[in-house]
């Protein structure tokens, strides 16, 4: 149940964890091989369970939320009592850019991996995550059913972000509550407001609070 810190060893049960294990030793071998990290940077980044307006990808909880509301359609969801680092995706990305400037005035020093993950206050479990929403967009709650999984998946996730605070001054703006709210108005707002303003408008909004 602890969260997961840049320095403990790689590894992973399932073919989805194992392979981000082998990408970051991958990359950790190419720098030390090719890399004059005096001359460029390369660094590894490492988010939560981002969420955020625009995904409409498959088999993920939210964008699953919204076709089945939109659709007025029933809503299946696996492992609902498994916890989950939420985080809107402007926070991990806001993390990325702030070490993108650091590594390109100081390659050696930030050439290395980072989390870039919400507060302990903001893991909370699918069915949390489920509950929230639904009250948000007021759907109904007898219209969602739980299929167990046949495949593994940690029911406990969470990241250490203490290297990113302290050498980087880096840390979450958002709470899981006020992500989740960005998240249902963007995804309610996009049949009304263009996209690209709508999603601006957000940006906007997100910067004025760093």
């Amino acid at each position: 149940g602890l969260a997961v810190k840049e320095s403990d060893a790689f590894g992973g049960y399932d073919p989805y964890s194992a392979s981000k294990a082998a990408r970051e030793i991958l990359i950790e071998s190419w720098r030390r091989s090719f890399i004059d990290t005096n001359i460029k940077g390369l660094a590894t980044v490492r988010a939560g369970n981002v969420i955020g307006g625009g995904d409409w990808a498959s088999d993920r909880i939210i964008p699953d939320i919204f076709r089945a509301y939109f659709n007025n359609s029933t809503l299946t969801i696996r492992n609902p009592m498994s916890t989950r680092p939420w985080q809107h995706v402007l926070d991990p990305l806001f993390g990325y850019l702030v070490l993108g400037m650091k590594l390109y005035l100081n390659p050696n020093d930030y050439s290395e991996g980072w989390n870039f993950g919400p507060s302990k206050d903001d893991i909370l479990t699918v069915k949390e995550l489920i509950d929230i929403i639904f009250k948000e967009i007021k759907f109904d709650l007898s219209k969602f059913n739980i299929e167990k999984s046949n495949f593994h998946e940690a029911n406990l996730l969470s990241l250490d972000n203490t290297k990113a605070a302290l050498k980087l001054g880096w840390k979450s703006i958002l709470s899981a509550s006020e992500s989740i709210k960005l998240t249902v108005d963007w995804y309610l707002n996009s049949k009304k407001v263009s996209i690209p303003i709508l999603t601006k408008t957000q940006i906007h909004e997100f910067i004025k609070k760093t």
